[in-house]
């Protein structure tokens, strides 16, 4: 949620400093049809956010603007400088208590000025002071966490996740296990419509000297069935890691253990595929989904949009062109923990074979 929220305000508040070109070609057919939900996607930019412009905008609703400027002030607090919940609720109650004290300050000192000219307080004025602000009543309507959450969801598009009740691998076992998805389909649609990513997509940075510097410059790329035919195709990369929500160091804590899929785009230059807001999450399930239900139920979603992706493609709708992109994944990265777990290897690293690399005997092993 954090990073989704993250995801809002960057796309709503960067600005693009520079917009590369898109040498594309533009295909309007397409199997490819859905009624998703899309997310809006961050800049490469790590700058600082100018909030100005906001208001510079002609013709919108005064209080729409003060609006949507407090949640995405609200936003920054919270997923750039990583402020809790609680703390951004105060900050913005205590901003909402010196508005009402500066304007009532003003009002006590427009009267102590007329009189102190012999003059009566001209009623029209005090009624004008007396009125709150857009900014005031913005603050009053989004105070509270919840309704910054209620108005980002209304305003701001995302992807909204999908909970799954899985089969157990196990007849007799009659415990129910859920999982979150978050639709790759529709991520992907949404994070098209960032220019630097589209960019990047459509643009390969393929290496012209030969040179090994990425995924796209290696053999099994060039040897690919989608990849070596279309230079566009999504590059899938995923990524698997098991948390933990509370004390690590409880008897409890494997209850609470937390299964991550994440994933992120190859066709994304290095430098800039490492950030964290270009890593997205898939799916989240306690790890005794794992186990109860196996890799196969858990990720039965994410194979499905895969199975599509891959076969039908994706449509693309853009101002500036219409296309169908296809893509594959083409890594799952994960610790040597998380490898063995979806490789169906002993999690235990006290076998016969310690290491699934070197295949080293464990009775020749020296620490």
């Amino acid at each position: 949620m954090r990073c989704k929220h993250r995801i809002f305000y960057e796309e709503h508040v960067i600005p693009l400093n520079t917009r590369p070109s898109l040498a594309v070609s533009t295909n309007e057919n397409s199997a490819y049809d859905s009624h998703c939900i899309v997310d809006n996607t961050a800049n490469f930019s790590d700058a600082d956010a100018d909030l100005s412009h906001i208001s510079s905008i002609s013709g919108a609703n005064p209080q729409s603007l003060s609006d949507k400027h407090v949640a995405l002030w609200s936003l920054k607090l919270r997923e750039v400088h990583r402020i809790s919940g609680t703390a951004c609720e105060e900050i913005r109650q205590n901003v909402a208590d010196m508005l009402l004290q500066s304007r009532t300050d003003l009002a006590n000192s427009v009267k102590t000025k007329m009189y102190a000219l012999h003059s009566m307080p001209v009623k029209a004025v005090l009624d004008v002071l007396n009125v709150p602000s857009v900014h005031e009543i913005s603050f009053e309507n989004l105070g509270k966490e919840h309704q910054i959450n209620n108005y980002v969801q209304k305003n701001f598009i995302f992807v909204q996740p999908v909970q799954y009740k899985m089969r157990n691998l196990s007849a007799d076992d009659s415990n129910i296990e859920r999982m979150q998805y978050v639709p790759l389909l529709q991520t992907l649609r949404a994070l098209m419509q960032n220019d630097d990513i589209f960019a990047s997509v459509v643009n390969s940075h393929q290496s012209a000297d030969n040179r090994m510097r990425d995924f796209c410059d290696g053999s099994y790329f060039k040897n690919h069935n989608l990849f070596s035919k279309d230079m566009h195709a999504l590059q899938i990369v995923l990524y698997y890691d098991e948390f933990c929500a509370v004390n690590p160091l409880g008897h409890r804590a494997k209850m609470y253990k937390v299964c991550a899929f994440y994933f992120m785009l190859g066709n994304v230059v290095p430098k800039d595929r490492s950030r964290l807001h270009t890593i997205y999450l898939v799916a989240l399930c306690f790890s005794t989904a794992i186990k109860r239900c196996g890799f196969r139920e858990v990720l039965r979603p994410l194979i499905n949009d895969l199975t599509l992706l891959a076969q039908q493609g994706l449509l693309i709708e853009r101002t500036d062109v219409t296309m169908t992109l296809h893509g594959a994944l083409c890594a799952v990265v994960a610790d040597n923990l998380a490898a063995h777990s979806i490789g169906g290897f002993f999690e235990s690293f006290s076998s016969m074979h310690p290491c699934r690399f070197c295949l080293i005997r464990k009775d020749k092993f020296n620490t």
